[in-house]
């Protein structure tokens, strides 16, 4: 039996000037697919909404 296994998922996106974002998720060995899942969407969703305020307040939008 081995140490538990714990996935780091790194997501990135970059904004209008080119700069890169970043989002970490970890997949703990206690997690289940759908645990994981839904976890990964929620951290996408972060990091989507996250760069698009950037984007959005450079265009003079407010979101």
């Amino acid at each position: 039996m081995g140490l538990p296994r714990i996935v780091a998922y790194r997501l990135f996106r970059r904004d209008h000037t080119g700069a890169l974002h970043f989002e970490a998720f970890s997949a703990q060995p206690h997690h289940t697919r759908p645990d994981v899942a839904r976890g990964l969407r929620a951290a996408c969703h972060r990091l989507r909404d996250r760069v698009d305020e950037i984007d959005l307040a450079a265009m003079g939008l407010a979101a």
